[in-house]
């Protein structure tokens, strides 16, 4: 049977790097702004202080209790020691997946609040962000009480334990309301994108700057499918259990890097591909007394002067489907 030791370890480390250079660029990025940390960038530094915890607890499951190998193969420790300690950083993980993923989405929930200042798609990310604070909430109950008492999860000699949730029922539907989650933060700027007056290459090129969280997708679907092929009754559970915590490694890092791609990339790939005064992109960059603006309109001479667009900040869908992008060193309110 295939052992998984190795892919743990990797799955863990390369990504938990991707993860942390992407947030560092953030950071970095916005040093050199001069702009301040605002609630997006808070958010986006928690989700990876959990993902690094979740990856850490991974690499630690893997080299002491045997993550990815059969438990007669764990060095120093019994069989049913292994198990025990299996049980037992899996409650713990439980806690840093799901913190890690609700703050993610909450970071590119507010990234969307400050890039579409004015638009209707500002009641959805507040229906997102609360729906992501429930799952939240009810995930990190149903893991802390799998079993009553508590730590009767991980300690099977507790006689009268009550464990009355299934292990891979909780894995599949938490994940599953995970997924649709994110498929609906995904199709937030596209909705709005379709709406705008823009050569069919340009809206191509716009979606696909917020699509990266597509791979976080994939990574929760071959968790779900993983999650049904789980049997929790299973002697060899470090070993079974290994495909769903490689997958779920890869996406609380990826989810980090999502964040970072649509936060860095965005705006200033937008920005970089107009040219002043180009009437075949239908955009024009001003200078602003805040720094660069760019105004994408479906009208070339319906342009607003730099003095009209000052103070504002943020995407402005307007009747007339015209779109405002600022790149500003002011400091957020």
């Amino acid at each position: 049977m295939a052992q998984f030791d190795p892919n743990v370890l990797a799955s863990a480390s390369v990504t938990l790097g991707v993860a942390a250079l992407a947030l560092v660029c953030r950071l970095v990025a916005r040093r050199m702004t001069k702009m301040s940390l605002w609630f997006d960038d808070y958010f986006a530094i928690f989700a990876f202080l959990f993902a690094a915890s979740w990856s850490a607890m991974m690499i630690t499951w893997t080299i002491h209790a045997g993550l990815g190998r059969r438990l007669e193969d764990v060095d120093g420790l019994t069989s049913k020691q292994a198990l025990q300690l299996s049980h037992l950083l899996l409650w713990n993980a439980e806690l840093f997946y799901a913190s890690s993923l609700a703050f993610s989405k909450l970071s590119i929930l507010g990234f969307y609040w400050r890039l579409f200042s004015r638009s209707n798609i500002r009641v959805p990310i507040q229906i997102l962000a609360v729906l992501s604070l429930i799952w939240l909430i009810i995930r990190t109950f149903l893991a802390i009480f799998h079993c009553v008492p508590v730590h009767a999860f991980w300690d099977k000699s507790i006689k009268d334990a009550v464990c009355t949730i299934d292990d891979s029922k909780f894995f599949f539907g938490t994940v599953l309301v995970h997924l649709l989650l994110d498929i609906s933060i995904l199709a937030l700027p596209v909705l709005q994108v379709m709406n705008l007056h823009l050569k069919a290459g340009q809206k191509i090129a716009v979606i696909a700057l917020f699509m990266f969280g597509i791979l976080v997708c994939v990574a929760s679907i071959v968790v779900l499918a993983e999650s049904l092929k789980f049997d929790p009754s299973s002697d060899e559970m470090p070993l079974d259990i290994a495909p769903i915590m490689i997958w779920a490694t890869v996406e609380v890092n990826l989810a980090i890097v999502s964040e970072e791609v649509d936060e860095s990339s965005s705006i200033h790939q937008l920005a970089d591909s107009m040219q002043p005064g180009s009437h075949e992109s239908d955009g024009e960059l001003i200078n602003g007394r805040h720094g660069l603006q760019t105004v994408i309109s479906s009208n070339p001479y319906d342009l607003p002067s730099s003095a009209d667009s000052e103070g504002d900040k943020g995407i402005h869908v307007r009747k007339e489907t015209s779109v405002r992008i600022e790149l500003s060193t002011r400091k957020h309110p």
